[in-house]
């Protein structure tokens, strides 16, 4: 950047080492791609202001790097002692370059806590609609589990539901304090649905139960009577509620109320029925015709009677022994529909309980993919923000030529990593490193840093950070880096190097050159 003429001309100091002092990075792994573009938004934010206010921020770390310090922060708009501003609001003191830094940490710290509060307001933005969502739906998912309960459900169908309840609720109540986002939430919230609808639309099976019987003694149509061939007909319903057509003779027809139960409760008694028949008694012997007449008559009338008694009996046997056999069909086939129903029911049952089984396989498995897909995009997401963490670290840099720096001495530390990935993050940090000016005046480049150090650090990518005026101001932003690190899950191991010993060669510099 251009510097204004007489004001620190040679100062050294870089844009990249201002803005990291002053901008905080983002290391947060649990955040959604919305809430991450608002945090990246107000990052560049940051940034830019920066860049805009960059000659003024050069100037002022330009005069604290000389050693100068403001005697009211941020009073001078010039951002320099004379002759950057004509005013004196400057004043030389020992450690300014300290100040400096621990002003820009302040301006990191106050980016920070406005970058936290975005976060905190946008995920739970996010994740409190899904919440109250989750809970109301829980309560009327239980409502409906209480209903089944009042109404008799099968305890086994009961109990699945009410363990898959429980399973749900805890997980998803560790996903809120895990702190968890919003989509993940909603996975939890999705399965939830599913399990409601299925006990809020699950269809108790119904109670096996015997046909009702009709009452004793009812016809189903009363009492019906119909002539055919000279035979009277009745359907009656009998005491143990089974129809019977009953047959009986003409003779034997009811006329009364009486007559029925007469059938049933006792056979029809036979009368000798002799009028209508005259008796000539003035001869003898057709008095004794007559008599033998008569009681032949009488006799054939009740050998008829008797026959047509006999004939009815054997009607009344019929007709019970076909009310017996008709009693005994009707128990068999009521028997073998209840085996059949019972038999029905069994099979239903374990249909249902299959069904059942399937549709909990089913969501298990589906909560297990859903489980395996967010751990892997967590393991990606992490993965990305460590590479995108360590390629922002900024490298090592030289004091310029025309700085107002005169010690021969600067100091480094330097980073070392061999693979980068979810489950392996293992970072190597060095003790501050002192690197002398070579004899020629300039500094040694990284490709010397390397060579020098190069059997030592054995990892596939080493980063050299620095320069730092002061052992302390290297160790604070060397602590402020392995936080960081420790943030995003490294393992943080200290190397001690060890520098080459000069020899007796005059004409040898510190780096044997």
């Amino acid at each position: 950047m251009a510097q204004e003429k007489d004001c620190f001309p040679n100062c050294n100091i870089s844009w990249e080492m201002v803005r990291n002092e002053r901008n905080p990075l983002w290391t947060r792994v649990n955040i959604s791609d919305e809430c991450r573009k608002r945090i990246d938004k107000k990052r560049q934010e940051y940034i830019d202001d920066d860049k805009s206010n960059w000659k003024y921020l050069h100037k002022v770390a330009c005069s604290y790097q000389s050693g100068w310090v403001e005697n009211n922060e941020g009073e001078c708009q010039a951002g320099g002692p004379p002759p950057c501003c004509p005013v004196q609001h400057w004043h030389q003191e020992t450690g300014s370059w300290e100040k400096f830094l621990e002003i820009c940490r302040r301006v990191k710290y106050a980016r920070q806590a406005e970058l936290e509060k975005i976060y905190n307001e946008c995920h739970n933005a996010e994740r409190t609609p899904v919440i109250n969502s989750f809970n109301n739906e829980y309560d009327a998912a239980v409502a409906c589990w209480r209903f089944l309960k009042s109404e008799n459900a099968p305890g086994n169908a009961l109990n699945d539901f009410v363990t898959r309840l429980n399973s749900l609720h805890q997980n998803f109540a560790a996903a809120v304090a895990s702190d968890q986002t919003a989509p993940s939430l909603k996975q939890g919230l999705d399965l939830l649905l599913v399990l409601k609808d299925q006990i809020c639309d699950y269809q108790i099976p119904p109670q096996s139960s015997k046909t009702p019987v009709p009452p004793k003694n009812q016809s189903k149509t009363g009492h019906g009577s119909t002539e055919h061939a000279g035979n009277y007909y009745e359907l009656q319903i009998d005491p143990d509620g089974f129809e019977k057509t009953i047959k009986h003779s003409p003779f034997a027809k009811p006329n009364d109320s009486n007559s029925h139960s007469k059938f049933w409760d006792e056979p029809s008694t036979v009368k000798n029925n002799s009028s209508g028949m005259r008796n000539n008694s003035t001869n003898p012997q057709s008095t004794v015709s007559t008599n033998l007449a008569t009681e032949l008559k009488t006799s054939s009338q009740e050998m008829g009677e008797l026959l047509q008694n006999k004939e009815q009996n054997i009607s009344y046997q019929i007709a019970i022994g076909l009310q017996q056999q008709a009693s005994i069909a009707t128990t068999t086939y009521e028997q073998n529909t209840l085996n059949i129903a019972a038999g029905t029911a069994v099979i239903a049952s374990g249909i249902e309980d299959m069904i059942r089984r399937r549709q909990a396989e089913k969501a298990a498995a589906a909560e297990q993919i859903r489980q395996q897909t967010e751990q892997q995009e967590l393991e990606q997401r992490t993965v990305n923000e460590r590479k995108a963490f360590m390629n922002a670290i900024p490298g090592f840099s030289v004091p310029s030529p025309f700085s107002n720096f005169k010690d021969s001495t600067i100091y480094i530390y330097a980073l070392g990593w061999d693979e980068i990935s979810f489950s392996n993050f293992t970072v190597a940090v060095s003790e501050p490193l002192a690197v002398k000016q070579l004899s020629d005046g300039t500094w040694p480049l990284v490709s010397n840093l390397t060579e020098h150090y190069g059997k030592q650090l054995h990892f596939k990518t080493v980063k050299f950070l620095g320069y730092f005026e002061q052992t302390t101001i290297c160790e604070a932003q060397q602590a402020e880096i392995v936080d960081q690190l420790k943030e995003l899950g490294a393992t943080i191991r200290i190397l001690t190097l060890s520098v080459n010993k000069q020899n007796d060669d005059p004409t040898k510099d510190f780096w044997n050159k």
